[in-house]
């Protein structure tokens, strides 16, 4: 039922991605369509007398839900972190600034009860090339350079967390 209302609206699921048991969409084509990927479940969950959680940590026992976002820069055509002086400014300003914009990343109790060791949230104000416990991660080589900040949780409006950190 989700597939074939998404697939209505012209959103194709790229892959789901699982860093415990549950699943989570990534479809590529950017914030606009995180609405509509939570409307359309609690919509048809609602049909069938269920309900759906965008809550970022339900179960205690098990890792949360998180909503990484992922930021390039572009300058002249081209990726402008590829430019270690631009990117390291940018990741200075967003370790400055995210105490500033938390509210934006973590809005509920909830939310911060995602941030714990061994549970695949980050736990670490850092930046990292591949350390799943720090806030911001570098990924990706050459122009498919990019900041991934997995500091927001799922229960997060997407909008808001991505003025917070264009806002670094």
């Amino acid at each position: 039922d989700l597939s074939a209302a998404c697939a209505q609206r012209g959103i194709g699921f790229g892959f789901y991605y699982s860093q415990d048991q549950d699943w989570h969409d990534r479809n590529g084509r950017g914030n606009d369509w995180d609405f509509p990927e939570k409307r359309d479940p609690q919509e048809l969950a609602d049909l069938q007398g269920l309900s759906v959680t965008f809550m970022a940590k339900p179960y205690a026992d098990r890792a949360g839900s998180s909503c990484h976002v992922h930021l390039s820069l572009w300058r002249d055509g081209g990726n402008a972190f590829v430019d270690d002086a631009v990117l390291r400014s940018f990741v200075g300003g967003a370790r400055a600034h995210t105490p500033d914009v938390m509210l934006l990343f973590a809005p509920t109790v909830n939310s911060y009860k995602r941030y714990v060791d061994g549970s695949w949230a980050p736990t670490r104000l850092a930046w990292s090339e591949d350390n799943r416990t720090a806030g911001i991660r570098l990924v990706g080589p050459g122009d498919a350079r990019r900041v991934e900040c997995r500091i927001p949780g799922a229960d997060c409006t997407p909008y808001l967390a991505l003025a917070g950190l264009a806002a670094h």
